[in-house]
């Protein structure tokens, strides 16, 4: 997850219509850095219980 997770954010960084998707534009209001930061967190912390539910280790 940590590897997809980077890679999403270079090619967010890269795209704009990607960015302005998370983070919107001037017509839209998107998330602020804070609530990103949550949403990742989000994801790694569900991945880790799906791989503890597999008994894996993430």
């Amino acid at each position: 997850v940590g590897e997809a997770l980077s890679q999403a954010q270079r090619v967010a960084a890269e795209r704009d219509a990607l960015s302005s998707l998370l983070v919107g534009g001037v017509d839209r209001p998107g998330a602020d850095l804070a609530e990103i930061g949550r949403m990742l967190a989000r994801l790694t912390e569900n991945h880790t219980k799906r791989m503890a539910a597999l008994g894996l280790a993430a």
